[in-house]
């Protein structure tokens, strides 16, 4: 049976692994530490334990030495983490 999730997405993900330190200025300046799950050309998916991610919020970013600021797209809370779609700006 296909999973209905996966026809929506517009690109391929591949598996990924790594730190991710997530940077918010607002609504309080806030370091978060991430693991990245999966990359896509536009995006990334990573899981970490602050729920309070919004859908729209702009965040700065860091994998590996690379900086760029991304989007959240989506929050799965989940039990013992959360999950956070973004899209690289």
């Amino acid at each position: 049976m296909t999973n209905p999730w996966l026809e929506r997405r517009r690109e391929p993900r591949i598996a990924a692994s790594g730190e991710v330190i997530l940077y918010l200025d607002q609504p309080v300046v806030l370091q978060i530490t991430a693991q990245l799950l999966d990359v896509s050309s536009s995006g990334f998916r990573a899981q970490h334990m602050y729920p309070a991610l919004r859908n729209g919020m702009i965040i700065h970013v860091r994998i590996e030495e690379v900086e760029s600021s991304a989007i959240v797209v989506w929050n799965r809370i989940m039990d013992d983490c959360v999950e956070t779609g973004f899209i690289l700006r």
